[in-house]
């Protein structure tokens, strides 16, 4: 599915770029600088210096002219990347795309900067800015290619929050953002990578509040994957210890504790069932003993399921044939 995505995406480009680029000659926009000895290309060219750079850049942004004041921001890193001019022309050119839509363009831009000048007095509200577009793709945000809004990216909800988790641990979102890797790969069906991104959350974050939430998203994650054939038998009996486990914590929150019980039993009847269908063949190629062994263990463990009278019933039709 993803190739299609990508034919689709360049056969679109392609005829777009037909379409709206203008057909100019190219040399048009050349000149010769005797300064330098070089042609050069005026609407591309860079300021002599990055303040004066980052100042007709700045300029444009103040005129709402994002589009151009986001590739004259763009210049400015590209040709003067150890300027101190830098990393608040990175700032302001995420600040251009996001006003475009272009959230994840500005993530990239906003993560240039958590990754190359961790300094950068702005740091805090880059990684709030980075978080609220990681839950805008959480939330079914569609990213925008060519200009339109196509497919939806919990893929990129994933990256943004990982890269949060790594780049600003300690931050406020640093938790936060660790959890929400769980979440966008809950969502996305993914339940065994989901579990370990929640068990980092109770590993890295002992502490916090949101660890309580972790370890039921743990066992939900077990619980989910249940519905699996590949995963069935081992995920269910895992769902249910560690639900099992949350019940006995006496600070849980009641809203998960009621879920929990919900999610717990709806376990133990699928356990239980297959308990006894089990218990149901041995009896059919006349083992009895293991059969009853099957029954008992209903009965034991899973009180409060439907099967238990059955099993009850068996035992009885058991003991009789043995009489």
């Amino acid at each position: 599915m993803k190739n299609y995505h990508s034919i689709f995406v360049f056969i679109l480009a392609f005829f777009m770029f037909i379409q709206f680029v203008p057909c100019e000659p190219c040399f048009a926009y050349w000149i010769w600088t005797p300064e330098i000895g070089k042609w050069i290309n005026p609407k591309y060219a860079v300021k002599p210096t990055p303040k004066e750079q980052f100042d007709w850049a700045f300029n444009l942004y103040q005129e709402k002219e994002y589009s151009k004041a986001a590739g004259e921001f763009d210049k400015l890193v590209f040709n003067y990347p150890n300027s101190k001019y830098a990393p608040s022309a990175l700032y302001y050119r995420g600040i251009c795309l996001e006003k475009m839509d272009y959230y994840y363009e500005a993530y990239c831009s906003y993560d240039k900067i958590l990754r190359m000048y961790p300094t950068f007095e702005n740091i805090k509200e880059i990684i709030k800015r980075e978080f609220n577009i990681g839950e805008g793709f959480l939330g079914g945000e569609k990213r925008k290619i060519m200009g339109m809004k196509m497919f939806p990216s919990l893929e990129c909800a994933i990256e943004i929050f990982e890269s949060i988790a790594e780049n600003a641990p300690f931050s406020e979102y640093g938790v936060k953002a660790q959890f929400n890797v769980g979440v966008a790969l809950k969502k996305d069906k993914k339940y065994i990578e989901a579990k370990e991104a929640f068990e980092k959350v109770t590993l890295n974050y002992p502490d916090s509040e949101t660890v309580k939430k972790a370890k039921f998203e743990i066992a939900d994650c077990f619980f989910q994957a249940s519905r699996q054939p590949e995963y069935e038998q081992t995920a269910t009996r895992q769902a249910i210890n560690g639900f099992t486990q949350l019940l006995k914590d006496e600070t849980q929150d009641k809203s998960l504790t009621q879920e929990a019980q919900k999610r717990l039993l709806a376990l133990q009847e699928k356990d239980a069932e297959h308990l006894f269908h089990i218990a149901r063949f041995y009896e059919r190629i006349r083992k009895y003993e293991s059969a009853s062994i099957y029954y008992k263990e209903i009965i034991d463990k899973y009180s409060q399921t439907s099967f238990v009278a059955k099993a009850e019933k068996q035992l009885k039709i058991l003991q009789e044939k043995k009489k």
